[in-house]
C-alpha cells in the first residue's frame, strides 16, 4: 500500500480510450480537462520526479524518497534514516522489494505494473504507456462531492478507478481493488511546483482495516538519475579463474553442496519456488549473526561460484519443502535471489547443475521456450492439464508431478477419480491430496505425456494467480534452463 503513495501527484492525460456510453462524458474529454487544469503541456517537458514523503501508520512514522523515470515507468522508493530500510521499485520488467535485507518480487506483478504506471504519470504519455480507459459514471464521496469516475487499465496491469472532481476536474480519489482488499486513496492540499500541480497530502484506507496518512515535503523536477538507479537488486558473484560458469554435482538435479562463510559444505535446494533460507542449525554451525530473523553470509561458495553478501531468512519451516525436493533434510534454499542474478541449468538425469553469468547465456540447442510470468517470486507458465488450460508454478522445490488447486478444478468443472491418499508440499505447508493418473500434460509446446495428478484439499494462501504447481516429477524429465531476467524457461532433451 505504501507503494501507491510514494509519489502523490494530480496528473492525468489522454489515453487510448474505449468509447463511452451514448450521452455520457467521454473518458478522453475528462482526462484532457484534468491535464489542462494540472499544468497542461508543461508535463511533456518533465522527464523525472523526486519526492520526499512522510508516512504515518497509526503513530509509526517513516520518511521515504522516491525517484521516478517518466520516460520508462521505472521507479525506486527508499526508506530514509533507517539502516537496511525497506526499498521497493520497478525496473521495467519486475516489481521488486527489499525487506529486512531480503529480496522479493512484488506479490502481484500486474498490480506492480499499475503502481509504476501511476507513479510515472503514464496517463500523461499515451505513446509511451498504452492504456485502456472508460467512463464509469458519477460518484459521490463522503462529503457529498460529485465526481466523475474513470477506469484506467495500463497494458499488462490491473485496473484502477480514478475519480475526478466534477467541478474542478482535479483527481481527488483513487480506488484499487484486488483479491485481498479494496484500497481507497484520497488526495488534498494541492500545490504548484514549476508550473505543475501536485497533491501534498493523501489518506489511505483499506477494507482490511489498514490506514495511512502521507504528507509530501519535497518535490523536485528532473533530478539527476544515475545508471543503475532502478535496477532490481542482485547478488554480487564471481567465478574461479575468470570463468563464466560453474558446473557442480546436483543430487536429483537440484541439491548442491555449498560452503557458507567457509563452513560446511551444507546441502541446498535450487528452488524456483522459494527464496534464500537457512535453518537455525546451519546459521549456528556457520557462525552467522542473526538479526530480526535474517542472517547475511559474507560468502557462499558453490563449486567455482562465489556469492557475496547473500541475505538468508532463518526459519525452522524449511524442512518440508527441502525434504520434498531432495528426499533428505536440506539445510537451506537458494531461490529467487540466485535465479535473478544468474542463469541456471538443471539436469536431474545427469545429477548436474550449471550456474552461469547470464550475460553469456544462450538458449540451449533443441530447447523449447516456455514463457513465464511471476506470482510473487514464483515463475508461472501456461499449461494444459486434461485438455484444460491453467497457470501453474514451475517449482523445482517440489518432487510432485502436477498439484491442482481446488479453485482450478471448480472453475473448469474438472472431475477426477478419487485416487489414493497422498501428501504434497506447497511452500512450507504440507497438504493432503489424492493421487490419480492423468492422461496428459502440455507445457508450452511440449507434450509431456501421462502424469500424476495431486488435487489438494484446500487452496494454499498467498497464491491467487496460480492454478497449481508443476514439480520435478515433470520438470525432471527434461534438461532445464532458467533465465528469469528474460522471463524464459527452456525444456530440452536430457543427455
Amino acid at each position: 500500500m505504501v507503494a501507491l503513495l510514494a509519489v502523490i501527484a494530480f496528473a492525468l492525460a489522454p489515453l487510448r480510450i474505449a468509447a463511452a456510453a451514448e450521452g455520457a462524458p467521454s473518458a478522453r474529454a475528462l482526462l484532457e480537462q484534468a491535464k489542462e487544469t494540472l499544468g497542461g503541456a508543461a508535463w511533456d517537458q518533465v522527464k523525472a520526479l523526486r519526492t520526499v514523503t512522510v508516512f504515518d501508520a497509526g503513530g509509526r512514522r517513516s520518511e521515504r524518497e522516491s525517484l521516478v523515470d517518466l520516460t520508462t515507468g521505472r521507479y525506486v522508493t527508499t526508506e530514509r534514516g533507517v539502516p537496511s530500510g525497506a526499498r521497493d521499485g520497478f525496473d521495467g520488467r519486475f516489481g521488486w522489494k527489499v525487506l529486512r535485507g531480503l529480496l522479493l518480487l512484488q506479490p502481484d506483478q500486474r498490480e506492480a505494473r499499475t503502481a509504476a504506471y501511476m507513479k510515472a504519470k503514464g496517463y500523461l504519455f499515451p505513446d509511451r504507456f498504452p492504456a485502456q480507459a472508460r467512463y464509469l459514471g458519477e460518484a459521490k464521496d463522503d462529503d457529498g462531492r460529485v465526481m466523475d469516475a474513470v477506469s484506467l487499465e495500463p497494458s499488462g496491469g490491473s485496473a484502477v478507478e480514478l475519480d475526478l472532481d466534477a467541478r474542478t476536474h482535479r483527481p481527488v480519489r483513487e480506488v484499487y481493488r484486488s483479491s485481498a482488499a479494496e484500497t481507497t486513496v484520497r488526495y488534498g492540499d494541492p500545490r504548484e511546483v514549476g508550473g505543475l500541480w501536485f497533491a501534498f497530502r493523501a489518506e489511505l484506507k483499506s477494507s482490511d482495516g489498514a490506514k495511512l496518512a502521507a504528507v509530501t515535503e519535497e518535490v523536485a523536477l528532473d533530478p539527476e538519475l544515475r545508471p543503475g538507479t532502478f535496477a532490481c537488486p542482485t547478488v554480487p558473484f564471481s567465478f574461479e579463474n575468470g570463468a563464466a560458469s560453474a558446473d557442480v554435482p546436483a543430487r536429483h538435479g537440484v541439491i548442491v553442496r555449498a560452503l557458507v562463510g567457509g563452513k560446511g559444505p551444507f546441502p541446498f535446494v535450487l528452488d524456483t519456488g522459494g527464496r534464500a533460507q537457512v535453518t537455525p542449525a546451519l546459521a549456528s554451525r556457520a557462525g552467522l549473526i542473526v538479526e530480526r530473523g535474517v542472517a547475511r553470509a559474507g560468502e557462499v561458495a558453490i563449486g567455482g561460484l562465489v556469492l557475496r553478501g547473500l541475505a538468508f531468512d532463518v526459519t525452522a519451516e524449511l524442512g518440508p519443502a527441502a525434504e520434498a525436493a531432495s528426499g533428505e533434510a536440506a539445510a537451506g534454499l537458494l531461490g529467487v535471489e540466485t535465479f535473478l542474478s544468474l542463469a541456471v541449468e538443471i539436469d536431474a538425469k545427469q545429477e548436474h547443475a550449471r550456474l552461469l553469468d547470464r550475460r553469456g547465456f544462450a538458449p540451449p540447442r533443441g530447447g523449447t521456450l516456455v514463457a513465464v510470468e511471476f506470482a510473487g517470486s514464483k515463475p508461472v507458465a501456461e499449461a494444459e492439464v486434461e485438455g484444460t488450460k491453467g497457470r501453474f508454478i514451475l517449482d523445482t522445490g517440489s518432487n510432485a508431478d502436477v498439484i491442482l488447486f481446488p479453485r482450478f478444478l471448480a472453475r473448469e468443472g474438472l472431475k477426477l477419480e478419487r485416487g489414493t491418499e497422498a501428501h504434497v508440499v506447497v511452500g512450507s505447508a504440507r497438504l493432503g491430496a489424492r493421487k490419480t493418473q492423468g492422461r496428459g500434460l502440455r507445457l508450452g509446446g511440449v507434450e509431456v505425456g501421462a502424469v500424476g495428478l495431486f488435487p489438494v484439499e484446500g487452496d494454499p494462501p498467498g497464491l491467487p494467480d496460480a492454478d497449481g504447481v508443476i514439480g520435478m516429477g515433470v520438470l525432471g524429465r527434461f534438461s532445464l534452463a532458467f533465465d528469469y531476467r528474460s522471463g524464459s524457461v527452456y525444456l530440452g532433451p536430457q543427455k
